[in-house]
């Protein structure tokens, strides 16, 4: 719970608390789980201060000083924190639905399992900030600075990052359909394991090289860089290719069969193995040629039931096998007896 020395005197007034903050740098403020609903703390200094799990929903927090601030599960709901230094802070598991963040300094901030919903990150500074998992689609970031931003596993569905700055950013993991990166700087992203497909843009792309894995591990090209144009040409899927994703793995006689039955029930579809990659984990992803007015839904969720039938076929044959051998085996055993 909060020190309700600490309390009262922030509640006496942002001047008298800055005041206060002055002559007792090495005092850590304690307001855990503090009710400062709807409080006016514009331009306090709540640096490295410790609020985690308050309640600050409809607070005005604009121009203050939070760096380093511990804002752990804290309730921000329609904060206003435009301008804000929040520098190294940590809001995870914050509540950040319909706050105004623009122009506020995130650099290195930790958002893990943070809400954004409608919230408002546009001119933000996000460099090197973790937004890992995060669902940013709804999520103002028109004029952010993303740059070293850590992205992994978040959803980019649908979002429109042409132009923006994501040198050296996590984009690992991420769920980048129909994203557009028309323009985007990607030199250095690490690109391992992300889901994009054939509306996903790279028109115009600025990009000298990326990494396959994490840790800078498996840089493309090898040597030397992307010449201009090159990163599109190798990463925009075309328009007619369905990615089938086995995650656990693959069993190739059950694939090859139900492909085949696949090709013929979608005979006049010109249904082609473009590529097979072997991804993290066991995780294999099959890219399935098609003509281009092919039904790719449809295709998919053909693909994914036959397979499945082939399976339990399969595993089925396999115990059949299993228990012919077992009674040779008895047999033998019986007869060397006798």
């Amino acid at each position: 719970m909060a020190n309700l020395a600490h309390l009262k005197r922030l509640q006496h007034g942002v001047e008298n608390w800055n005041h206060w903050r002055d002559k007792n740098p090495r005092v850590r403020p304690n307001l855990r789980k503090a009710n400062l609903r709807g409080a006016n703390l514009r331009h306090v200094c709540l640096r490295d201060a410790d609020l985690f799990g308050a309640d600050l929903s409809g607070a005005n927090l604009s121009d203050s000083n939070l760096r380093v601030i511990d804002l752990r599960d804290a309730d921000l709901f329609g904060a206003d924190l435009i301008g804000a230094d929040l520098c190294n802070a940590d809001l995870f598991g914050a509540n950040l639905s319909d706050v105004n963040l623009s122009d506020t300094n995130l650099s290195g901030a930790e958002l893990r399992g943070a809400e954004l919903s409608n919230a408002n990150l546009s001119s933000a500074n996000l460099s090197e900030a973790n937004l890992c998992g995060l669902d940013l689609r709804g999520v103002n970031l028109r004029g952010a600075t993303l740059c070293g931003i850590n992205l992994r596993g978040t959803n980019l569905n649908s979002i429109d990052l042409s132009g923006f700055d994501l040198s050296k950013a996590n984009l690992g993991k991420t769920q980048a359909l129909r994203t557009n990166f028309k323009q985007a700087i990607l030199t250095g992203v690490c690109l391992q394991d992300w889901n994009i497909n054939s509306a996903t843009t790279f028109q115009d792309v600025i990009c000298e090289y990326v990494y396959l894995k994490d840790n800078q591990q498996e840089r493309r090209p090898r040597d030397g860089i992307y010449k201009s144009g090159e990163f599109t040409a190798l990463f925009q899927q075309a328009a007619n290719t369905i990615d089938l994703i086995f995650a656990d793995g693959i069993d190739w006689q059950a694939f090859f069969h139900s492909f085949q039955e696949l090709r013929q029930q979608y005979f006049d579809q010109d249904l082609a193995i473009q590529s097979i990659e072997k991804k993290q984990d066991s995780a294999v992803v099959v890219r399935i040629e098609a003509s281009k007015d092919a039904d790719a839904l449809a295709i998919e969720s053909g693909a994914k039931q036959l397979y499945a039938m082939k399976l339990v076929l399969m595993e089925q044959r396999y115990r059949a096998e299993l228990q012919a051998k077992d009674g040779e085996i008895q047999a033998y055993r019986q007869q060397s007896a006798n």
